[in-house]
């Protein structure tokens, strides 16, 4: 009997100290995360502000009572993330596998709420995907389509605001920018289509376009971590650039958009994370030799940031290193065994692709990449060369190695962005600043093999 009591006891005092937690301003945070291969996934407001790392069983699960303000966070798993909703006095858990992170349950106090976030934040493939076909239409019958999407969202806000009386002012504005960010931008969007596809005819006035963005608030600089105000800034930025060029993307593009982005963004430190990232993807997917300085020279007018200023200083000093009609060092690696071998031995006179695989980046995404041009080319021999045995596993070819310490590899993989290192017989270099992303990637990759 008397043991009977004590359990009791220990309930109701839990019941008690929970209570006066969630009286006290703490938000509880729990949930699961499948097929992790890492012990922790961090609470962010993306990639501006860490606020705290929450660690992971060997089932992948996680719980943490913090203090926080109300509003929507980052769960970042790699270079993975989901948005959840949190506010005080309240319990959230949050269950993704992180082979497909979109797929994504809620649970708790505030799951209505996380579920009708997500879906309007997902909704954007399906808004683009319904306007596409329409930017190729004059723009008297695209704005009455995106008029009419604009009342139907409008409704939908209402509706919901009137059959949740107990939302907060706080969630509707996240919800807002969710459901109207992506589609009064479609406007920039058709605005870029025919720039980019010289449809001058269909071109939209600027006087439209500068009626049609009064309705974004962009100024508010602590937003930029969620992807719906983000996307808006950086759509709006870049067709300012393109309607300054009246063409499509020009050596001198992404200078202008760093230029206009230094403008129009007031933190210095959200600043600096917005560029870094449009560098990164600049150097990922278009860079040509002459953009990449002009490139160069803009960033490190508008970017403060020490760590990220020897970051791209690093990438370009691989340009430096790997010169065009250059023969490629022979450096050394290892092999599984902790082997010491020559690149070039590995190369075996043929005609050969170096792959510098960096944990930066997307492991998945860069794998299939990579298997894909392994598969199309079987006649060209893929080297795969990763900064670790952690990264082992997942590419379709047994030439995989390891950066020696102190070897020449050792800093391509340590870059932000993966590198491609196009070879002829003989070790001469054949291209400049390539990754199996960049926009002429399989065109490179087919001139070495017909050579």
């Amino acid at each position: 009997m008397k043991k009977r009591y004590i359990i009791v006891l220990i309930v109701i005092l839990s019941m008690v100290f929970t209570r006066c937690d969630l009286i006290g301003g703490y938000t509880y945070l729990s949930g699961t995360v499948k097929n992790s291969k890492q012990d922790y996934i961090l609470l962010s407001k993306g990639l501006y502000q860490t606020i705290d790392t929450l660690k992971l069983d060997k089932h992948g699960r996680f719980s943490k009572k913090i203090k926080l303000k109300e509003g929507v966070y980052s769960l970042m798993y790699g270079f993975e993330l989901q948005y959840v909703y949190l506010k005080p006095r309240a319990k959230t858990s949050v269950n993704f596998d992180v082979k497909d992170i979109d797929k994504v349950t809620y649970d708790g106090d505030n799951a209505q709420e996380n579920r009708e976030l997500t879906k309007n934040i997902l909704d954007y493939h399906t808004n683009e995907a319904f306007f596409r076909p329409y930017y190729t239409k004059d723009y008297k019958t695209f704005r009455k389509v995106l008029d009419s999407v604009i009342e139907v969202k409008k409704s939908y806000l209402k509706n919901y605001k009137s059959e949740h009386k107990g939302v907060s002012e706080t969630f509707l504005e996240y919800l807002e920018m969710a459901t109207m960010y992506n589609i009064y931008s479609q406007l920039e969007y058709y605005s870029i289509d025919n720039i980019k596809r010289n449809t001058q005819k269909y071109a939209v006035s600027y006087k439209e376009i500068i009626k049609n963005r009064k309705n974004l608030d962009l100024t508010r600089d602590e937003y930029m971590y969620y992807f719906p105000y983000y996307r808006a800034l950086l759509i709006t930025a870049a067709n300012d650039v393109f309607l300054q060029e009246h063409k499509s993307f020009s050596d001198k593009f992404t200078s202008n958009l760093i230029r206009t982005l230094d403008k129009r963004i007031q933190n210095q430190h959200v600043k600096d994370v917005v560029l870094v990232g449009v560098m990164r993807y600049f150097l990922l997917n278009k860079a040509t030799e002459e953009s990449m300085y002009t490139s160069l020279i803009e960033f490190k007018k508008a970017c403060k940031d020490e760590t990220f200023l020897k970051e791209m200083d690093r990438l370009y000093q691989y340009e430096d290193k790997y010169k065009v009609n250059t023969r490629l060092p022979n450096f050394e690696v290892y092999g599984h065994d902790n082997e010491v071998l020559y690149i070039r031995d590995l190369m075996m006179s043929r005609k050969s692709i170096i792959f510098f695989n960096t944990p930066y980046y997307s492991e998945n995404i860069t794998k299939k990449q990579i298997n894909k041009f392994i598969d199309r080319y079987p006649d060209i021999n893929f080297i795969i060369i990763n900064k670790d045995i952690k990264l082992n596993g997942g590419f379709a070819t047994s030439r995989l190695v390891y950066a020696k310490q102190d070897s020449q590899a050792k800093d391509c993989t340590e870059l932000s962005i993966p590198i491609l290192l196009l070879l002829d017989e003989d070790g001469i270099i054949q291209n400049t600043l390539l990754t199996p992303f960049s926009d002429d990637v399989m065109l490179k990759i087919h001139e070495l093999y017909s050579k």
